[in-house]
């Protein structure tokens, strides 16, 4: 049971920030912004459960199945229950922001059955999290506008059983500012698209994982670049509002539309 493993993890480390840089093609110049300092700290959790409260619990993945040695955050109830809580600072009253991060769900083999938890901003009930199998990695989004400079983030376990809620890689980026008004006569940003509205290319300031999400905030594309300039196949997309974002930044590198 989870409740048994080790959880002498990281208990001095410092806490790490996340500032998120927004970096956009805008009539073939590139442009680069930096958003207001929103912070989650320790958003990879490669600092253990530094910065995501006393009931924590930060393990590697490896300690549920598999040997991937990546921190994961453990959900859980039980006797004495697991849950994550962290201020976000950073903030400017009446903006919205999307919340993502990855989450699975652990059940121990001689067990089956969906688990759960919930998400509060500010005590306020965001979205329930639910998984029923290994395979449902995946990414949650959240949105929620803040009130003031802060918000207090909360994961509560809700139906966990016997088994948990794994969940990892936060990130944190504001929709308002999803690349747009940079011009003087607030035209929006837009990436450029080659060909017959086929691809679209992006200005990368490093190598690493990009998403293409849709004017909902659905993944719909998964790219690995490479640092410069790359060439995202759009072909398959449907018509509409797209945005491009470094998956492990949360920064947005710019918005097309296709048509």
């Amino acid at each position: 049971m989870i409740k048994s493993i080790d959880q002498s993890l990281a208990r001095s480390h410092s806490n790490s920030a996340v500032l998120f840089t927004m970096t956009a093609v805008f009539f073939g110049s590139i442009i680069t912004l930096a958003t207001q300092a929103q912070t989650i700290a320790n958003a990879d959790l490669a600092n253990g459960r530094s910065g995501w409260g006393e009931t924590a619990m930060v393990l590697p993945y490896s300690a549920f199945e598999g040997a991937d040695p990546d921190p994961v955050a453990v959900v859980d109830g039980g006797a004495v229950a697991h849950r994550l809580s962290q201020r976000i600072t950073g903030l400017k009253a009446g903006v919205t922001y999307e919340l993502a991060f990855d989450a699975t769900r652990w059940v121990p083999d001689t067990e089956t059955g969906e688990v759960s938890a919930t998400v509060y901003v500010d005590g306020v009930i965001c979205c329930e999290v639910k998984r029923s199998s290994r395979a449902d990695l995946a990414s949650e989004h959240i949105r929620f506008t803040a009130t003031s400079d802060h918000a207090d983030l909360r994961i509560e376990p809700k139906d966990t059983g016997g088994g948990a809620l794994l969940i990892d890689d936060f990130t944190l980026a504001s929709v308002d500012k999803l690349p747009g008004t940079l011009a003087r006569r607030d035209h929006d940003v837009q990436l450029a698209i080659d060909g017959d509205n086929d691809r679209v290319r992006v200005a990368c300031a490093t190598a690493g994982m990009l998403r293409v999400l849709d004017h909902d905030g659905r993944v719909v594309r998964v790219v690995n670049a490479r640092e410069g300039q790359q060439v995202i196949d759009i072909a398959a997309l449907p018509n509409g509002r797209y945005h491009v974002q470094n998956a492990e930044s949360g920064a947005i590198l710019g918005r097309f539309v296709k048509l």
